[in-house]
């Protein structure tokens, strides 16, 4: 399979290659969200590699269309939700054989699924400015499964995930801009997961509650707070990217505000430490923004402490 890999990989080198491969790309591109058994799960990865080789070397407008006129997103997306979903009854034997999710997941297999479909969105900018197998992908659901496997991602799988999600941000804007909504609102879902179990109706509040369970010896998930220090990470990334990323991110997502809130729950050293770090970079490190709203959910939440530790 390396071997075939490596040939394939140099053969992809401009449109006129694909456009004689075109046939078989249906077939390729259903390679990798496929179920295999653990011992052919190199498959997968391999035909990864080769989509993405696609990607960036052999695209064409034409091909994007045809694409797109194919379903092959939509189709690449239902193969995820299939390879992600639970294993297949113990009484089909061959089935039962293949990896499915969690399985899957630790095997890196929905990580090589997703790879290349995003990578294909992506790359597909560059010769079809209206974007049409992104809003492929949103028809299929593709925020959703994303989503979904983001938040069961294990902690070998988050940095890469994570910068599939960070590479669907950036599609429609200048380099670094922040700019699909969608993508933003899966990162806002998966910030948001730190706060969920704070009641209140405002910041304060929130900060109230959490300054109190951590009197009482309560923390956040220890095994949940790398993954969200990796989603604090991709923030600040976004907000250092573009000059006008923090303020079209923070006021309606509110990631930082949500994550100074949490701050007394965190157990984390490296949480916190980014945690502040992102605190300082929005307060300083931005010209002309406006980071009131950050600093005074600081204030709140130190004042909740205070109030906390004196009751």
């Amino acid at each position: 399979t390396s071997l075939l890999t490596s040939l394939l990989m140099s053969a992809l080198t401009d449109t006129s290659v694909t456009e004689s491969l075109r046939p078989h790309l249906f077939g390729l591109l259903a390679l990798p969200g496929a179920s295999y058994p653990a011992k052919s799960s190199h498959i997968p990865k391999a035909a990864s590699q080769i989509i993405k080789k696609v990607a960036t070397s052999c695209l064409s407008r034409s091909l994007v269309y045809y694409l797109s006129d194919r379903k092959v997103v939509r189709h690449m997306v239902e193969d995820f939700k299939d390879l992600s979903g639970p294993a297949a009854p113990a009484s089909d034997d061959r089935a039962a054989a293949c990896l499915r999710g969690k399985e899957a997941e630790a095997e890196g297999l929905w990580l090589a699924a997703l790879d290349p479909l995003v990578t294909l969105i992506v790359c597909s900018a560059a010769h079809d400015p209206g974007l049409k197998l992104l809003s492929d992908f949103e028809e299929a659901g593709g925020y959703e499964v994303l989503s979904e496997a983001l938040g069961g991602c294990s902690p070998g799988n988050a940095q890469g995930s994570l910068e599939l999600l960070a590479s669907l941000i950036g599609l429609g804007g200048e380099a670094g801009e922040a700019k699909n909504d969608k993508a933003l609102d899966v990162l806002s879902a998966l910030a948001g997961e730190c706060c969920a179990n704070l009641k209140g109706s405002t910041c304060f509040d929130r900060s109230l509650v959490a300054s109190r369970t951590a009197m009482e010896g309560g923390v956040l998930p220890p095994g949940n707070q790398g993954f969200w220090c990796e989603v604090l990470i991709l923030t600040l990334q976004l907000f250092s990217g573009h000059q006008g990323n923090y303020a079209a991110i923070e006021p309606r997502h509110r990631i930082l505000e949500r994550y100074v809130t949490s701050f007394p729950l965190f157990s984390n050293p490296t949480l916190k430490v980014f945690t502040l770090k992102t605190l300082e970079f929005v307060c300083t490190g931005i010209t002309g923004a406006d980071p009131s709203s950050s600093l005074m959910a600081a204030v709140e939440s130190w004042v909740a402490m205070c109030l906390t530790v004196l009751a």
